[in-house]
């Protein structure tokens, strides 16, 4: 626990400019962008760990890991209420699911998996913070940042003007539920 805390220390301390106390987003319906996004979550994560207060399930480690890579910090995080982060292409609901995204190994403590975007979701590997930040690095497809502000939509029509192909065709691509609703 002490080797995962002086981590977690360790990577607060190479972080810049992030805002105390913690940035409140309200729950109006302007735009956000994907830096708010992650100063809220670094800064939710930093004071559970100035306090050493960790719970079980904790993704704290894997949100400042995910915070210090360039290019998952371009991408707007989305924290799932079943304990996993995701990152998506746009800064609104819905979001696109393209990405990958981190969850928590139920079975050890701090040690972390990457799943493919859905619907496929297999796990592409598992280690500690880290390992599953510079993972999900790896799997991001080319060109996939940075979050356009606005939803799933507003993206999929930009690339749609872009490729030349129609609009539900890369909706369909992005968030196959989006098509839906």
């Amino acid at each position: 626990m002490r080797k995962v805390i002086s981590r977690a220390r360790s990577l607060l301390s190479r972080l810049v400019g992030f805002a105390r106390p913690p940035i409140t987003l309200g729950n109006d319906l302007r735009p956000v962008r994907a830096e708010d996004a992650w100063q809220r979550l670094v800064s939710e994560s930093c004071r559970r760990l100035e306090r050493e207060r960790f719970e079980w399930d904790s993704m704290d480690p894997a949100v400042m890991a995910a915070s210090t890579r360039p290019a998952l910090r371009q991408l707007f995080p989305v924290w799932s209420m079943f304990r996993s982060l995701s990152f998506s292409r746009c800064t609104n609901y819905p979001h696109s699911a393209d990405l990958p995204r981190i969850r928590r190994k139920a079975s050890d403590d701090f040690v972390y998996d990457v799943c493919a975007a859905l619907p496929d979701g297999r796990v592409l590997g598992s280690g500690d913070a880290d390992y599953v930040a510079d993972l999900v690095v790896q799997h991001l497809p080319p060109d996939c940042g940075p979050a356009l502000v606005g939803s799933v939509q507003d993206l999929a029509a930009q690339i749609a003007e872009k490729e030349g192909v129609p609009v539900a065709e890369v909706l369909n691509r992005l968030c196959p539920r989006a098509r839906r609703q």
